[in-house]
């Protein structure tokens, strides 16, 4: 068994079932507006997680599985036309008072637990170098976090395939 740590960033982790929606807004918007608009949604992720990893020992090829827990930022990008529309929203919503909570509008942020499990084979090339490759599947377990949507969205899901190359020090 091994302790496995990994922190990174995630690109954009909007459920599709969100972002299928996307082009059903702009129509809405376009018909109101009279204007084509172009929406662009999107939730990067800074995560982190720790977790162990089960290796057969003293192969050249061996395999493994690991599995983790750890956590995920998350925060909603919002563009229209390509333009960051934030300082129009705050405008419009002053407007309005304490109707409107910028909080779920604009710059939404949200921690959230997540889970990652996956395998994959390790293969040993020198006795200090060797390559991964592998499956790692995560769960990101929020229901409520759609940035600038007030409703439930399915949790993100990721998948990916990677390789990685390892160097092992004090042998």
């Amino acid at each position: 068994f091994f302790v496995i740590g990994e922190f990174g960033r995630m690109q954009n982790v909007l459920p599709d079932e969100v972002a299928d929606q996307l082009p059903l807004a702009e129509e809405f918007f376009e018909a109101i507006v009279g204007i084509p608009l172009n929406i662009e949604v999107k939730t990067p992720a800074l995560y982190a997680f720790g977790g162990i990893r089960w290796q057969q020992s003293g192969r050249r090829i061996s395999p493994f599985a690991e599995a983790g827990l750890g956590f995920a930022h998350l925060t909603g990008d919002f563009k229209v036309n390509g333009l960051d529309i934030e300082d129009v929203i705050e405008e419009f919503a002053g407007d309005f008072g304490n109707l409107i909570d910028l909080d779920d509008v604009i710059n939404r942020t949200a921690n959230e637990f997540l889970l990652t499990f996956g395998g994959g084979v390790n293969i040993g090339l020198t006795r200090t170098v060797s390559v991964d490759a592998g499956y790692r599947f995560t769960r990101i377990f929020t229901e409520e976090f759609t940035p600038f949507l007030d409703t439930d969205a399915p949790a993100p899901n990721t998948s990916m395939v990677y390789g990685a190359v390892k160097f092992l020090f004090g042998r």
